[in-house]
């Protein structure tokens, strides 16, 4: 089975590419950066005012808080996504950077590959010509369980909802619906005493590095299930107010308190 990833660069889409590689050969993987992004879409985005004032609350949001967690975050990763010491972290398989994987010419070069399987993870919303390459099935990488929690913003609704039973990562069919194609495997994020708000892209990207040997194997077999995906709200990152930034981190900290206190007794 022929499998392309699309994807971006991040050290975490290296671990989890480089973990079913070792497992499952990747033909190529597809990069969208934002070295390949042209100037005029990069800039056209400050003409809305609703835009402009979105980045104005997220450069605040740094400031009191996202950009110590990042550092934590890279702080915790890095040693856990060595491998044979090496200082970072590279991608194995053969890879091409492209601008958007819904540009045409991006279509024509991921076609000319005849992928049997796409797997995509971490790139921004496909549409178009590019759902209907793969010959056998497109899957997607969500960091979240759907459909409870489909969309952006991922996981801080949760938190912020005082849902922590519903954590993790779902791999999912891809489809026109965003989040919305049949669920193909799931697994939770179960909270420690111990774990901290920066250590969930690490211990998700775990929970997918282990899901997906076992669907590619269901794939090759033909012995692969889907299970519905219906309902659920379709949250966005852009609605992550400061007000709900910051009460979803004080509920966060609040209930690992609790589980402090539940497993000292």
């Amino acid at each position: 089975m022929k499998i392309v990833f699309l994807s971006s660069e991040a050290d975490h889409h290296y671990f989890i590419i480089n973990s079913l590689h070792r497992k499952y050969h990747v033909h190529k993987v597809f990069l969208q950066t934002c070295h390949k992004t042209k100037s005029k879409s990069r800039w056209a985005r400050f003409k809305s005012p609703k835009t402009r004032w979105i980045l104005i609350r997220n450069m605040i949001a740094r400031l009191l808080f996202s950009h110590k967690e990042q550092m934590l975050e890279r702080e915790f990763e890095q040693p856990r996504y060595l491998i044979e010491g090496q200082q970072r972290i590279h991608l194995e398989p053969e890879h091409e950077e492209v601008y958007s994987f819904n540009d045409p010419e991006t279509v024509r070069l991921v076609a000319a590959e005849e992928p049997d399987l796409i797997i995509v993870c971490g790139t921004s919303i496909l549409k178009g010509e590019i759902l209907e390459i793969a010959k056998v099935d497109i899957l997607n990488i969500h960091r979240s369980i759907i459909p409870l929690y489909r969309g952006g913003g991922h996981p801080y609704w949760a938190y912020y909802h005082n849902d922590f039973k519903n954590l993790g990562a779902t791999i999912h069919r891809c489809t026109k619906q965003l989040d919305g194609g049949e669920i193909v495997a799931q697994e939770f994020y179960k909270l420690e005493p111990g774990h901290r708000i920066y250590m969930y892209r690490f211990y998700t990207s775990k929970l997918v590095a282990e899901m997906l040997p076992r669907v590619l194997k269901a794939y090759s077999e033909r012995s692969v299930s889907f299970a519905a995906n219906e309902g659920g709200r379709l949250w966005r990152a852009s609605d992550l107010t400061l007000w709900i930034q910051l009460l979803a981190r004080f509920r966060f900290h609040r209930h690992i308190v609790h589980l402090r206190r539940l497993s000292a007794d």
